[in-house]
């Protein structure tokens, strides 16, 4: 089987956009039967999982202007919230969220299988003091604080809620509360989410990067064929939604994913030979 892993990385994800209708216009992203995702790749995954990939395209090059929804300056927003800016947050996520909600095809969706990874931050309230205590358990004892959710099995309202909560980067938005238990961007414990789909039994993965750093999953992981994409330019700042920037970032990943499918078939067409 083969999956398709999105990281985080949040104005950068229109990156991944182009890399996928690249796979489109080759016929693999036909061939993707799980998708996963962190943060903006969640929100990518699930639009791409339920809509034309030239639809998810219109959408980030129509983004509104407030999708932070910057009603101040980030400094008089820092200076009013004080020591809550790590509870509260300096922006919030509701025209993203108004975004997400109208665009999502939810039958569709349901028809596929979509994996959202939240990072669990204890029960509703703990604000930081909550997070560093799960973040202890995840990092230093291996307690996997990351949750994978089965976005097909879940209600409209829980789709739309995780999807948020996969976004919620920790200081910069509030931490989304379901069930009263808060969540904060999935990033926080695992910004590649390749575990769910290898758990799935996909033996193909390919992973759609926004960053350069270094992760170990191929090592973790070495009996699955892992395909990265990774962008040898800058992407720019991960909260600049400017319209200009995202087709930026979209022709990026555009030539970077024809380069891929053409390796791609050239390897194909050599194990013919």
């Amino acid at each position: 089987m083969l999956g398709l892993c999105l990281s985080g990385g949040g104005a950068r994800g229109a990156y991944q956009i182009g890399v996928c209708m690249a796979l489109q216009e080759a016929g693999i992203l036909d061939e993707v039967e799980y998708f996963s995702g962190t943060s903006i790749g969640a929100v990518n995954a699930v639009m791409l999982a339920c809509l034309p990939v030239e639809k998810v395209k219109e959408l980030w090059f129509d983004m509104p202007d407030d999708v932070l929804n910057k009603t101040e300056s980030f400094f008089k927003r820092l200076w009013k919230e004080n020591k809550n800016f790590l509870k509260n947050g300096i922006y919030d996520l509701s025209v993203l969220r108004k975004v997400v909600k109208k665009n999502i095809d939810f039958a569709k969706l349901k028809e596929k299988k979509v994996f959202v990874t939240l990072s669990d931050a204890g029960a509703a309230g703990g604000g930081l003091t909550s997070l560093l205590k799960e973040s202890y358990l995840h990092y230093i004892k291996h307690n996997n604080r990351a949750v994978y959710s089965k976005i097909w099995e879940q209600s409209r309202l829980e789709i739309i809620q995780q999807i948020m909560a996969s976004c919620s980067i920790p200081a910069i938005f509030p931490p989304t509360t379901i069930d009263g238990k808060q969540y904060y961007d999935g990033g926080v414990y695992d910004n590649v989410p390749v575990a769910p789909l290898v758990k799935a039994g996909c033996k193909r993965i390919i992973v759609i990067h926004l960053d350069k750093l270094p992760y170990n999953y191929v090592k973790k992981y070495p009996e699955i064929d892992f395909m990265k994409i990774v962008s040898h330019k800058s992407l720019g700042l991960k909260l600049n939604f400017d319209p200009l920037q995202s087709e930026i970032r979209y022709n990026y990943g555009y030539a970077d994913g024809k380069e891929f499918t053409k390796e791609l078939l050239n390897l194909k067409n050599k194990n013919l030979t």
